[in-house]
């Protein structure tokens, strides 16, 4: 899916930040975080990037959480911290690359809607036709797993 688009291993720049921090749980989960990526267990490493941003939020792992989701197939967890990243920090280097990430990440995704019209009143059916026919309309947006998409 993402074969051309680069990929960052954001162990330096969380391990920087890590070691500027007199936090020793943050350092911990720097750090399992790392060993879970050269693992490639990379849901785990978001889940412990996440953890350190609880700790210590620095919005520049923000890149480094959305990069691992993506990795674990967790696309629209990946989707979401990517635009986090790019909306709290928009001057960062890497935001351009985001947003690559983004567009790719929403096109594969589009499959996995689905659209429906729902009427707010039942169908009548008019003596000159044969078929139903609406008489108020919306369209709304549902997600295939069937909740409601923003």
């Amino acid at each position: 899916l993402f074969a051309s688009a680069p990929l960052y291993m954001p162990a330096s720049l969380s391990s920087a930040w890590a070691q500027r921090q007199d936090n020793p749980r943050l350092k911990t989960a720097i750090t399992q975080a790392e060993n879970f990526k050269r693992e490639g267990k990379f849901k785990e490493a978001a889940e412990a990037y996440r953890r350190a941003m609880s700790l210590e939020p620095n919005p520049q792992i923000l890149f480094d959480i959305a990069l691992m989701y993506q990795q674990g197939k967790e696309e629209r967890l990946a989707l979401k911290y990517f635009k986090r990243f790019i909306d709290e920090i928009p001057s960062d280097a890497r935001v351009s690359d985001a947003v690559v990430y983004v567009q790719r990440l929403e096109e594969a995704l589009k499959d996995q809607y689905e659209e429906l019209v729902v009427t707010s009143q039942p169908f009548e059916r008019k003596a000159w036709a044969t078929r139903l026919v609406p008489v108020k309309t919306s369209r709304m947006v549902f997600c295939a797993s069937g909740g409601r998409c923003s």
